[in-house]
């Protein structure tokens, strides 16, 4: 159905406050190149998915 929204809750928030917070105190984040701080975070974001069975999908828009 085109316009709809739909709301999931793959991850706990206190999940999400985790990996961003691990970031934050990663020495080395700041210093990264935006498109590597964006692997990095994806990376983290899968791992925690992954640990409570979720399957995290990119899906571009044609």
């Amino acid at each position: 159905m085109r316009g709809s929204v739909c709301n999931y809750i793959l991850l706990e928030l206190e999940e999400v406050k985790k990996v961003t917070e691990q970031a934050r105190l990663d020495e080395h984040f700041e210093a990264l190149p935006l498109k590597e701080k964006a692997a990095y975070l994806t990376a983290q974001f899968q791992k925690a998915a992954e640990k409570q069975g979720v399957l995290l999908k990119l899906r571009k828009k044609k």
